[in-house]
């Protein structure tokens, strides 16, 4: 039965959900016609009406629980998303002092002997190379930026090859 058809027999002008629970019952019911299963609903016989309502009724509550849940999920992804996003710009930062660095030690040129006898590990463009690509490891701990981190690592190394370090 189509909803026009059921508003002109009932003269009920349902919702959507009621809609759906009135015909849901009409097409599981024994009704020898529209018109017979019409007139039960309006004289509410065997609750068939209240049924409707109730099911109506259960069905809106579960969307609007979904709904809620929806929206906390959306609230903890845009709040990850934030979180990932200071992440990123914080590895920006790093990459940034790492490079000072780099260009740092190319204008000191080769330390004297004194100061690479120190107990410090030494700082060698691979050294400062490993640390930037485990510092990219550590943040590719979600896969949607694993392709975004890759293509920094590959930046980086274009940054050095440019700078003439190997």
């Amino acid at each position: 039965m189509m909803q026009c058809e059921f508003e002109t027999l009932t003269g009920i002008y349902p919702d959507v959900l009621l809609y759906e629970a009135a015909e849901h019952e009409y097409n599981t019911g024994d009704f020898a016609s529209k018109a017979e299963f019409c007139d039960c609903f309006k004289a509410d016989e065997d609750g068939i009406a209240q049924k409707c309502r109730n099911a109506a009724n259960d069905r809106w509550l579960s969307e609007e629980e979904l709904i809620g849940k929806l929206r906390a999920e959306n609230n903890r992804l845009e709040y990850e998303n934030e979180n990932l996003r200071n992440e990123i710009g914080s590895l920006h930062d790093r990459v940034d002092e790492l490079s000072d660095e780099i260009n740092e030690i190319d204008e000191i040129g080769e330390l004297p002997t004194a100061t690479l006898e120190v107990a410090e590990p030494e700082i060698t463009i691979q050294s400062i190379r490993a640390a930037m690509q485990q510092a990219y490891q550590d943040a590719a701990h979600d896969d949607c930026k694993g392709d975004q981190i890759l293509h920094m690592v590959w930046g980086f190394d274009y940054l050095l090859r440019a700078l003439g370090v190997e």
